[in-house]
């Protein structure tokens, strides 16, 4: 797995200008203009971006000077996907007025996810001579730091956030990752406590610091930290997945075998999971059973060396060598998927809306993004879990009495 997988961790900015109601030009009524601008706001409130366009466009058509409509309209742009319009509506916003800092911010996310990380540095830099005191700004110019592998410039940024709002999560979450993937593991658990803290109740801040206590080899404390998280959220795979890797890294098989149980009545079309299942049955002798939870694993996804190495194992163990053979080698064919290069962390930033004006709020991390209305998510790329199972075999040659021993490494990544 090289780095940028690792760290693929996905962070959606929620910002809300809650425009002023403009003055009106002399020849247009400053009413229906507010008006406009009105409906625009409820409508990206509550996620009607293609309706918000369509009415900050009518609020531009009674007054084409309005910072405030070009900025939202470029809002809902974003919160669509549509970077390219919402860095032209940012343009047009800062070419009327260069002196407020939202435009600059929308610019700088937008040109984040067109991949321009120099020109986005840069709109936040321009934010930040205008306003120093969004939290918005700092997570923003944070993130951007992280593409430029700008790593202590990017938790300055973090930290200059939680100044501005100690209780907003978002840049204890962004520490958090950036300890993580830089191998600081009792600094990270410092920033997910934090978030446990001060967050609304969720399992993946738990979830986190069982992946960090993982890395530290403190295993009963990963097992605690995924059982919080089960019971928070019982249907959450990577809580089950976690705990069910680390009974069997303890040799708890029963426990383990549980977990992985569970997490394919949630998602039977998980290879990780049967992968899981296969290692439990096979350490508790339960070997045909393990061979077909294999062999579940390489029907979902053929090309995972683990399912192979799993099979093998199994069946080596019920004297099944020749199959045995061609099962490794079917793994040794596959690339490896966990092997790691310096590559930098990488966050993607996006929009959505709340009804607080101004104000930056954090809801879910390890859930997928379904439209805009997730504000963190942190998958399995962005943590970079990787439990890994290794197992021993000896053979004995019948003829010679010459024996070998190989190892093999089976990693589940939830």
């Amino acid at each position: 797995m090289n780095f940028r997988e690792s760290m693929y961790f996905i962070i959606i900015i929620c910002i809300i200008t809650a425009p002023s109601i403009a003055t009106a030009q002399n020849t247009i009524s400053s009413s229906e203009y507010a008006t406009s601008i009105d409906t625009a706001n409820k409508q990206l409130l509550n996620h009607d971006y293609y309706l918000a366009i369509g009415s900050y466009g009518n609020a531009i058509a009674l007054n084409s000077y309005s910072v405030d409509a070009w900025t939202g309209k470029g809002y809902a742009h974003y919160a669509l996907g549509q970077y390219k319009l919402a860095n032209l509506c940012s343009d047009r916003a800062i070419k009327i007025d260069s002196n407020q800092s939202d435009p600059w911010i929308l610019k700088g996310i937008a040109l984040y996810n067109l991949g321009e990380y120099d020109k986005a540095l840069n709109a936040f830099n321009e934010a930040a001579e205008i306003d120093t005191n969004s939290v918005n700004l700092w997570i923003g110019k944070g993130t951007v730091l992280c593409a430029l592998e700008q790593y202590t410039e990017a938790i300055d940024s973090f930290d200059k956030a939680i100044m501005v709002d100690p209780n907003s999560t978002a840049p204890w979450i962004g520490k958090g990752m950036i300890f993580y993937a830089l191998g600081r593991y009792d600094e990270a658990i410092n920033s997910f406590n934090r978030i446990i803290e001060i967050g609304p109740k969720s399992a993946d801040p738990w979830i986190a610091k069982g992946a960090a206590f993982l890395k530290m080899d403190q295993y009963d404390k990963a097992i605690a930290s995924f059982n919080n998280a089960i019971e928070i959220d019982p249907k959450s795979l990577a809580s089950l997945l976690g705990n069910g890797m680390m009974h069997l890294v303890v040799g708890q098989y029963e426990e383990a075998l549980k977990s992985f149980d569970r997490s394919i009545e949630i998602n039977p079309k998980f290879a990780d999971s049967w992968v899981g299942r296969g290692l439990s049955l096979y350490n508790l002798g339960r070997y045909n059973e393990s061979i077909s939870s294999f062999d579940r694993a390489i029907e979902i996804d053929p090309n995972m060396a683990n399912s192979w190495n799993g099979k093998g194992l199994a069946l080596l163990a019920v004297h099944r060598e020749a199959e045995s053979k061609k099962a490794f080698q079917k793994a040794q064919a596959i690339p490896d998927r966990y092997e790691t290069s310096q590559e930098p962390i990488e966050m993607n930033v996006e929009f959505t809306a709340y009804n607080e004006p101004g104000k930056l709020f954090v809801q879910g991390w390890f859930i997928p993004a379904i439209g805009i209305i997730v504000v963190i998510v942190i998958t399995k790329q962005a943590l970079g879990i990787e439990y890994c199972y290794e197992h021993s075999t000896t053979t004995t040659c019948t003829k010679t009495g010459m024996t070998e021993t190989s190892t093999h490494k089976i990693c589940i990544d939830p």
